[in-house]
């Protein structure tokens, strides 16, 4: 499969996967620009697949329209591998710059950058991503687990349950937040037990993290 179109929250990514052989994948308005103000997610016809990707929090996530009062790229700009769609900087080589910009990032050597049709295959579940210094990039946790069946496969005639992208739960298992926030369950754990904490919730013996209300909290923290 290959990448087909995107979709940001945070740090996570999910990428939208068709047919190797398909050129004809579209969504609305992609000939316009900025595409961040007219463009539509490509057409569920196309999609065959999906892969949700978690990078370190402390990464930089970008795409065209970050960093810029206009963007000058629409999807099919994108589809023409004319820009990237997502340029991902490890945390070590952002924090010795002053820039957060996706003009900037998109030209430097050391950001990992992913196109329209680079192939990939479809992830079971969101599958976290280290980065390796020693290497210079990143790797796929050894515990998260890829699977290369479609969306529409079936396994022993029974259609598999749908999942919800862990972005679009209310409420994450400390297991699911870590992936989700890139921060370590026991830290995690412990930022739960601080007095008056309003982004926890308590079902039984269950600790779960209000997703939203976390998030409100580290945009405003700037240590934990």
């Amino acid at each position: 499969m290959k990448i087909i179109d995107y979709e940001i929250r945070g740090s996570c990514v999910r990428f939208y996967l068709g047919k190797d052989d398909d050129t004809d994948y579209h969504g609305d308005d992609w000939n316009d620009r900025p595409y961040d103000c007219n463009a539509g997610t490509v057409y569920k016809e196309y999609i065959t697949g999906y892969a949700d990707i978690v990078f370190p929090l402390d990464s930089l996530v970008l795409e065209p329209c970050d960093g810029v009062t206009y963007c000058r790229f629409s999807k099919d700009d994108m589809k023409d591998s004319t820009v990237p769609c997502v340029v991902v900087v490890p945390a070590p080589y952002a924090n010795e710059e002053t820039y957060n910009d996706f003009p900037y990032w998109s030209n430097h050597k050391k950001a990992h950058k992913f196109y329209f049709g680079d192939r990939m295959e479809p992830t079971l579940g969101p599958a976290i991503y280290y980065f390796n210094p020693k290497l210079e990039q990143f790797l796929q946790d050894v515990d998260t687990r890829m699977v290369t069946k479609s969306i529409d496969a079936t396994i022993s005639g029974v259609t598999p349950m749908k999942e919800v992208p862990i972005w679009e739960k209310a409420n994450l298992t400390l297991k699911e937040a870590a992936l989700y926030f890139g921060i370590g369950q026991n830290k995690l754990r412990e930022m739960t037990d601080m007095r008056n904490c309003d982004f926890v919730l308590i079902v039984g013996t269950k600790r779960l993290i209000k997703r939203k209300q976390l998030e409100k909290y580290l945009e405003n923290t700037t240590y934990i």
